[in-house]
């Protein structure tokens, strides 16, 4: 009974060790850990999403060669990345809280999806950029069969003072 004991607390240390890996963009928790200032987590079994923001008092701290280099060696392989103005981000708003626009149909600054975006609070308010993700994930319209990839989304700001991560998964 003593080894079946041994058998089942290794097994539970593996899995905890494991658990950021298993959830939609976990591995983001452990990146520049003591710098988070907030996380937003909702994962259930149909989906989930997830939110974090980092700030650091250094210039330049998050670099795009860091950021892409740690998101590549947790799966998520890099496509592209969008400069925006603060003025192009001023309509990134719901309910008069500032956003960043992810929805069931992907990052879409023109069509603000309510259902999805209040998960995603925007912190950053000046000049960003916004780099975007594949990360081996799905994102479903609730109700309906259409389904696309969910990529994953990392925005600092220019000076590299701030960052923040956006995943949205599943339905």
């Amino acid at each position: 009974m003593l080894k079946g004991n041994y058998i089942f607390l290794i097994i539970a240390i593996l899995m905890g060790l494991q658990c950021n890996k298993v959830t939609p963009a976990g591995f983001w928790n452990g990146f520049e850990r003591k710098l988070i200032i907030k996380t937003i987590n909702d994962q259930g079994p149909w989906g989930g999403n997830r939110a974090i923001y980092w700030k650091s008092g250094k210039q330049n701290f998050f670099c795009s060669s860091k950021i892409i280099e740690f998101a590549a060696k947790n799966g998520w392989n890099f496509i592209d990345s969008t400069d925006f103005k603060p003025k192009e981000i001023r309509s990134w708003s719901c309910d008069k809280q500032l956003i960043f626009p992810l929805g069931y149909n992907g990052f879409d600054t023109t069509m603000i999806d309510e259902n999805a975006t209040n998960e995603f609070p925007r912190l950053i308010t000046s000049e960003i950029k916004v780099y975007k993700f594949e990360t081996n994930w799905e994102v479903c319209n609730p109700g309906t069969k259409k389904c696309n990839t969910a990529f994953g989304y990392v925005i600092t700001n220019l000076n590299g003072t701030e960052m923040a991560i956006y995943h949205l998964w599943g339905e």
